[in-house]
């Protein structure tokens, strides 16, 4: 029966070419062989998910008008077996879902940063609330697979479906699992060990709507895996709306180079609405601490370090086509040991 369903012999040779199991190292000399690996839904996931890198490498030399095509092809060819969701995305193979939600959503978080608590408020620094549609699946992994093996599942899947990455993380950069589980997803199956959870989040626009994407894989003290996978819908005409008003953004890093801060997702989006709208002015803060113990010294090298990160903002929104006159830029020193340097963006009206 499992000869019937699953072949691997396909999948393997055609597809991966590979001539051992991933997890048991079980040589394939010949086709019997095959079936004696121990783990065979995780063999097949797995080579599904290069198949999937594979076919993102040959989509992205394709002339457009065919993309679209080959794209459903590969996919069917390749996601075939698993059941339909609600989700524009092949579930799980062999997982369990652990929880379902279809429901509309008010202040909705769409978070790309990593979590932390400062000051006893858990936060993170790059963070929208949005209202929209949040279509929802958690699953159970099979035993014996792992945190990674469901976040790469879905995010391939997203990645050939052409959504735009705006933040990922794994392990202790993501921050303390608790945070996400209960405070951001607020689904306590969550909440598992910091150095065994993965975060991508990534958006589609349409001409309608803009989607958010989201997937959080995470390994509990019991071994389990749980992999979480959110699809938010806002409406454009909503989010357009919402751009008019006063908005604030944070860069919880300063940028060493113009490729660096060009390549930050807060300050691209804040580009993006001044393009769009001429009529908007931006306020940059440069935030920066300061250590008492260093003295002068240490303050001098503060100031040196704002006059340097000043130059390169105005350098590259000179770069993005954006006046002098539309933008101000301002700094402010703290003494307290929980602040770091970073640059807030507030959008004006």
């Amino acid at each position: 029966m499992l000869r019937s369903q699953y072949q691997p012999a396909c999948f393997f040779r055609v597809f991966c070419q590979e001539s051992a199991c991933f997890t048991c190292g079980l040589q394939f000399g010949s086709v019997m062989e095959e079936w004696q690996c121990d783990n065979l839904s995780l063999l097949i996931t797995r080579c599904r998910i290069r198949l999937m890198v594979r076919a993102n490498q040959l989509l992205s030399g394709l002339n457009p008008s065919l993309r679209g095509s080959v794209r459903a092809a590969l996919l069917v060819s390749a996601l075939l077996p698993a059941s339909a969701m609600a989700l524009d995305l092949q579930p799980y193979p062999a997982a369990s879902v652990n929880s379902r939600v279809s429901e509309d959503r008010t202040n909705h978080p769409i978070v790309s940063s990593p979590m932390k608590k400062v000051n006893g408020v858990v936060l993170a620094d790059e963070m929208q609330r949005l209202d929209g549609a949040l279509q929802r699946r958690v699953y159970q992994l099979p035993a014996g697979h792992e945190s990674n093996d469901g976040y790469e599942f879905f995010v391939q899947q997203l990645k050939t479906q052409n959504v735009e990455p705006l933040f990922t993380c794994n392990s202790f950069s993501c921050g303390d699992s608790n945070f996400w589980a209960n405070n951001i997803f607020r689904v306590s199956t969550l909440y598992g060990m910091g150095k065994e959870q993965h975060y991508f989040v990534g958006k589609k626009v349409m001409s309608d709507k803009v989607v958010y994407y989201t997937v959080y894989s995470v390994k509990r003290g019991n071994r389990r895996v749980y992999t979480l996978i959110d699809e938010f819908t806002v409406d454009s005409n909503a989010l357009a709306e919402d751009n008019q008003g006063a908005r604030v953004y944070y860069i919880d890093r300063l940028p060493g180079t113009a490729t660096q801060l060009s390549r930050n997702n807060n300050y691209r989006e804040v580009v993006e609405v001044l393009q769009a709208n001429d009529s908007r002015q931006l306020l940059m803060n440069i935030e920066l601490p300061l250590n008492l113990a260093a003295g002068i010294k240490g303050v001098d090298e503060q100031m040196d370090r704002q006059q340097q990160v000043q130059t390169l903002l105005q350098e590259q929104l000179q770069a993005d086509g954006i006046p002098a006159d539309r933008y101000r830029t301002v700094s402010s020193y703290s003494t307290s040991s929980s602040r770091q340097p970073g640059i807030r963006f507030l959008l004006l009206q």
